[in-house]
């Protein structure tokens, strides 16, 4: 329904004319308990501009994210469903960390409710001064998050700093289960892990499905390490009980 359905303007807003509440930047919609599925419209969306660039840490994300929320891409402000879209391009809605911020910080009980579809998340930063929180530009799980389990969805993790997609699980109790569905990585940089990282450091016999990362139709292109390149690769997993799951399908 309408209610649930929040629009969200870039950060250069064009004129709508569909019938429900529009936001005028995603922070905004985020904020809004009534909104449950973000409809982002084509162009680029960013962090609130009022914080100086600095450490991922010190500076909020460009979405805090501590409840489930759906996100969308590639409306223009008219349609009516999301089936009205036409010629869907990841490429087409954007958000920028500009260099600085970084984009998702999943912080909360995450579950698969949460969906992230159609979207480029580009040029995210993961560094921070509090060690077990780095990594992720594009999008991270808090280690102290009580879930994470979103699905991406037909998104591209571009230019992230890093790396892509973080997550560190120090929470016993948390089930870490990320969904990656046609997703482009390219042209990350991190030490471990320049595409995706996962870690943890809580996993043992008894809980051993509670870390688990599926990948279906995901690509890496020109992903790069930084600082510590004997620890990169396109994808790190550690685990000090070495349950970390991985499903992979092409």
């Amino acid at each position: 329904g309408w209610a649930a359905v929040c629009g969200v303007q870039p950060r250069v807003p064009v004129t709508t004319t569909w019938n429900h509440i529009t936001k005028a930047d995603i922070q905004a919609a985020v904020a809004d308990p009534n909104c449950t599925e973000l409809w982002l419209i084509k162009g680029t969306h960013g962090p609130e501009l009022k914080f100086q660039p600095g450490y991922s840490d010190r500076f909020p994300p460009v979405v805090n994210l501590t409840r489930n929320i759906s996100f969308y891409g590639g409306f223009t402000g008219a349609e009516s469903s999301r089936n009205n879209r036409t010629q869907v391009n990841r490429d087409d809605t954007i958000i920028s960390g500009e260099g600085w911020w970084r984009i998702f910080y999943l912080n909360g009980n995450i579950t698969s409710a949460t969906s992230i579809n159609d979207l480029t998340l580009y040029r995210g930063s993961g560094q921070g001064e509090e060690w077990l929180d780095m990594g992720g530009g594009g999008a991270s799980c808090a280690r102290t998050a009580i879930g994470c389990s979103p699905s991406f969805n037909n998104v591209r993790f571009k230019g992230n700093l890093s790396s892509g997609f973080s997550v560190v699980r120090s929470n016993i109790n948390a089930v870490v289960q990320p969904t990656f569905k046609n997703v482009l990585f390219d042209e990350n940089l991190g030490s471990y892990g320049n595409a995706v990282a996962f870690t943890d450091y809580v996993s043992n016999k008894t809980t051993p499905n509670r870390m688990k990362a599926t990948f279906r139709n995901v690509i890496f292109e020109n992903n790069r390490s930084q600082y510590m390149p004997v620890a990169g690769g396109t994808a790190h997993f550690q685990s000090v009980g070495g349950y970390v799951n991985k499903e992979l399908q092409h």
